[in-house]
């Protein structure tokens, strides 16, 4: 797993436990579910900013990739 990997699931199950949510097959399938998409996200988020023209300023790149339609 990757460090955004271990960073995500690690928030998420910091949330499970300040929640006080029982570990059962349910909440855990949520659990795996809400990782993938999280890792998606970034993903998508991470191509949209490579894809933009490295000539322009970093702040605009990355506004361009969080506001990309």
């Amino acid at each position: 797993m990757t460090r955004w990997g271990e960073f995500l699931l690690l928030h998420l199950m910091a949330l499970t436990v300040l929640e006080d949510l029982q570990l059962n097959a349910v909440s855990l399938v949520n659990l795996a579910m809400s990782l993938g998409i999280a890792v998606e996200f970034c993903a998508h988020v991470l191509h949209a900013y490579c894809a933009t023209p490295p000539s322009q300023p970093r702040a605009l790149r990355a506004e361009a990739a969080l506001y990309a339609r």
